[in-house]
């Protein structure tokens, strides 16, 4: 019985110090985290977007499209009710919405929601409620993923029912969809990022990075740009002087730059899985690339990366990805928790009177939108 009863102990304490050593980080970090708001924008945040001097963002959860601009929150009124929010896109004085009208991604559709302007003074935006049509050949494809780049709104469709897709972009002469043209058999369409006047380059799930000349009144595919095929492109962004895309093999991610020269995208580091969301951050003297990120492994490994920026030209300063939870605690016991799927640092224009020089904006995926404001992050709120 003795001998029971010190085997119990003994099993009891190894059990304690695993049990200790594994848990101490996740105390800890409860320990930091700031106390939890209610985001104004809660659930399953869409992608950011800028329409003249506001930005747009959506709340896939409540139907609802909100704006922000000179510093205040603005909420519009529910979709309709047989509409259901998945993601925006904003050229020139317009809001497009990707929008489900039925139960399954087979019924999703493009509409131009909301048209800027100015009555008697006021900044107006005026609800439009127009879908956008693609030629009638294509009535099987369904749109999946829209991006703006260039003043020019690309959108990827995919045949119902089958792994076959196109790239189609917007003539909003006339409101209407346009075949892309020589994209040989392109996949899922993730990005789009301007460079320069000339070109905008579109990112795909598995099918290279496509570069468009933009020079015309429409555009022009001039050539494909390939990436290993174990790559799956997320997400695509341009900086003062190049593009960078970010990328996904298994439960790691890449980093590729644009090599003009050799029109060609060069594997730059490596990092965690990225999202796709990618964003600017511009503070004086410096400026980084933030890139969201997720585990599938931690659930305290994920928020977003930082690329040093050569301030002048965008173009990487060297190949550390930095994790700022590695020195910052309560980064990464709060922000550090959530997948990032969408990042942006907010505009002077748009901020208004926010003193703060890096009020960025985080889209979750599940828990919100959430800002950093005086270096701390949380949930926005209406009062942050």
């Amino acid at each position: 019985m003795i001998k029971k009863h010190i085997v119990f102990f003994i099993v009891l304490f190894v059990l304690f110090g695993v049990l200790s050593c594994d848990q101490a980080p996740i105390f800890y970090n409860i320990s930091l985290e700031p106390a939890p708001l209610i985001p104004f924008v809660d659930g399953t945040p869409t992608n950011m977007v800028i329409v003249r001097d506001s930005l747009f963002v959506g709340s896939v959860n409540k139907n609802k499209i909100f704006q922000f601009t000179d510093g205040e929150w603005f909420t519009f009124p529910p979709l309709q009710t047989n509409l259901s929010l998945v993601a925006l896109a904003g050229i020139d004085d317009f809001l497009y919405a990707l929008v489900m009208t039925g139960n399954d991604i087979d019924s999703l559709e493009l509409q131009l929601l909301y048209e800027y302007e100015e009555i008697d003074g006021e900044d107006v935006y005026l609800y439009v409620g127009e879908q956008v049509s693609k030629p009638s050949q294509y009535s099987d494809y369904s749109i999946q993923t829209i991006f703006s780049a260039g003043g020019i709104l690309f959108a990827g469709l995919k045949k119902n029912n089958d792994s076959v897709y196109e790239i189609f972009w917007m003539d909003d002469t006339n409101h209407e969809l346009v075949l892309l043209a020589d994209t040989e058999n392109p996949k899922l369409l993730t990005g789009a990022a301007q460079w320069s006047n000339d070109f905008v380059f579109l990112s795909t799930l598995g099918g290279g990075i496509i570069k468009c000349n933009i020079i015309g009144p429409t555009p022009t595919v001039e050539s494909i740009l390939a990436i290993p095929d174990s790559i799956s492109i997320t997400g695509i962004i341009a900086s003062t002087d190049t593009v960078i895309a970010v990328g996904n093999s298994g439960n790691s991610g890449s980093i590729f730059v644009l090599n003009d020269i050799d029109n060609e995208f060069e594997k730059h580091a490596d990092g965690p899985i990225f999202t796709g969301g990618l964003g600017i951050l511009e503070i004086p003297g410096y400026q980084y690339l933030l890139l969201g990120a997720r585990s599938r492994s931690s659930s305290v490994d994920q928020g977003y990366r930082m690329l040093t920026l050569d301030s002048t030209n965008g173009e990487p300063l060297d190949i550390n990805v930095i994790n700022p939870g590695s020195t910052d605690p309560r980064w990464r016991a709060s922000v550090g928790l959530r997948p990032v799927m969408h990042i942006m640092q907010i505009p002077g224009e748009i901020k208004g009177d926010e003193p703060l020089v890096d009020l960025m904006f985080a889209a979750t995926s599940t828990r919100g939108l959430w800002s950093n404001r005086g270096g701390e992050w949380n949930a926005e709120t209406l009062d942050r």
